[in-house]
């Protein structure tokens, strides 16, 4: 197996600013249950622009009972129209109740029952979701997660249940750069991401701080995990030099797929590790046409990831001959000395007889 250099920048995804722009919806001012929902701009998926449904849970207790909860919405749909966000069923807030709200999101969908689903325990008021990565149908989704909880009930001029919604998952791309010399050019194809375990739970936080935890996280065999990425420019080239005069690759860059967050373990007994594939083709544009491949290889790296949840992860392959299967022209360079002890080195006498030439 061929060596591969990978590198890894993490990039937190940062959803904490609550600004009049950033809230897509305040709701009007009444004592119907509406929601305002927050959502960062730069989302991959989801963006204040696109983002259009979610779906909540809910329940309230009242007085001193804490432990009699009244449930008010199961996965409930809340739709984006123009401005504002409506419950596919209405409910109204009672005075004095306390209220615990949760809600998800797939891209604007549930999820499928064949990949998990959520759930809310009356017993215990916990909040949970089921997961199983959607790979059967050659599908990556962003998943975000918000709550609200310790909300009283007024009898009028309640504000909307604000919900914060945050990244879930671990989101992962690949970055292909050349380490050849100029003049030649090289084609990623047949990407993709494999062995990851692809089921887990995801259980909220009680203090409605939209945050969670990931557990049970392993490799559910009667699912696909394996993911296909794209090369979103195929060919790396490029003739710019920087300031010393080196040749500038601009690299390949992939798109993204989302993982369950898991802290995969490299030691005895642990964790398989994670699978990258792909297959490189080097390219000589100089040559004639049907001779401008030069080598060509299919590739498969490993590594163990230490995945956190609402993190990008960005890894950098490196590639050279090595990586496609050639092997580098290189030169054994010897001096010999002047006095050559191979060599008769004895000096050599000789006459020379000047004559006088008069000019």
């Amino acid at each position: 197996m061929k060596k591969i250099l990978l590198s890894s920048l993490t990039c937190a995804l940062a959803l904490s600013a609550c600004t009049s722009e950033d809230v897509i919806n305040e709701g009007p001012q009444s004592n119907s249950i509406t929601f305002k929902n927050v959502v960062n701009k730069n989302t991959r998926a989801l963006d204040s622009g696109n983002f259009n449904q979610f779906f909540i849970y809910g329940y309230y207790t009242k007085g001193n009972d804490l432990n009699t909860r009244f449930n008010i919405f199961t996965d409930t749909p809340v739709n984006k129209t123009g401005d504002s966000w409506n419950s596919a069923i209405s409910r109204y807030w009672v005075k004095d109740a306390t209220y615990s709200f949760y809600a998800f999101t797939c891209e604007n969908n549930d999820i499928a029952a064949k990949y998990g689903g959520a759930s809310l325990g009356l017993n215990d008021g916990t909040f949970r979701i089921n997961y199983t990565c959607h790979t059967d149908d050659g599908n990556s989704h962003d998943l975000l997660f918000a709550s609200s909880t310790g909300i009283v009930g007024k009898l009028k001029d309640n504000p909307p249940v604000p919900l914060q919604f945050k990244h879930i998952l671990s989101k992962v791309s690949l970055k292909f750069v050349s380490d050849f010399p100029e003049g030649y050019q090289v084609e990623i194809t047949d990407i993709s991401i494999s062995d990851f375990e692809n089921m887990g739970t995801f259980t909220a936080s009680s203090n409605g701080s939209s945050e969670g935890t990931w557990d049970a996280v392993k490799y559910d065999e009667n699912n696909l995990n394996r993911f296909t990425l794209t090369a979103l420019n195929g060919n790396i080239t490029s003739s710019d030099k920087d300031a010393q005069g080196n040749y500038i690759y601009s690299p390949v860059e992939t798109s993204s797929c989302f993982m369950i967050p898991n802290n995969y373990n490299a030691g005895a007994g642990g964790d398989n590790p994670v699978k990258i594939k792909f297959k490189i083709r080097l390219i000589n544009p100089k040559l004639g046409v049907g001779s401008q491949t030069v080598a060509s290889n299919t590739l498969v790296g490993s590594w163990h990831p230490k995945w956190r949840q609402g993190t990008h992860y960005v890894y950098t392959v490196h590639l050279s001959g090595s990586e496609a299967g050639m092997e580098k022209i290189a030169f054994n360079v010897g001096v010999n000395d002047w006095n050559d002890p191979g060599t008769d080195n004895t000096p050599e006498t000789i006459n020379i007889t000047l004559d006088y030439v008069i000019e």
